[in-house]
């Protein structure tokens, strides 16, 4: 016999629910995961274009004279940053354009990350008479 003022859930209406509700926060889940791994894949950009930038101002700030002229080999400074995956390296090549003063150099970071390799270039130039002279 049924009653028309009961009030309350039938187990079906909560069986419902729970399902609904489940969805839903594994979809949210997912959502999270998924921005926690672009914000580490973020992170480990910026601390790679950070690393190169900074031995490119290191370099530039070299005398002109003491720039050695061939491959360098600088994974060191990768040391401090276990986040960036392995392997992982910093490789510098310093090429002379101009024997009378005009040296390129070329500074390669490339880690590990989501599973493929990255890598930062970048690339200036150092004169002997330095800038505007």
């Amino acid at each position: 016999m049924k009653y028309q003022h009961e009030r309350g859930f039938s187990l079906i209406e909560l069986l419902v629910s729970a399902a609904v509700m489940s969805v839903i926060i594994l979809a949210i889940y997912g959502f999270f995961n998924e921005v926690r791994n672009l914000n580490r894949y973020a992170s480990n950009m910026v601390i790679a274009n950070q690393v190169a930038q900074q031995q490119i101002e290191t370099f530039r700030n070299t005398p002109y004279n003491d720039l050695v002229t061939g491959t360098q080999n600088l994974n060191s400074l990768l040391t401090p940053y276990s986040s960036l995956g392995s392997p992982r390296s910093v490789t510098a090549v310093i090429t002379e354009l101009q024997p009378d003063g005009l040296k390129q150099i070329d500074l390669t970071v490339s880690y590990k990350d989501r599973g493929g390799t990255k890598t930062i270039g970048v690339t200036t130039l150092v004169a002997s008479r330095g800038v505007n002279k």
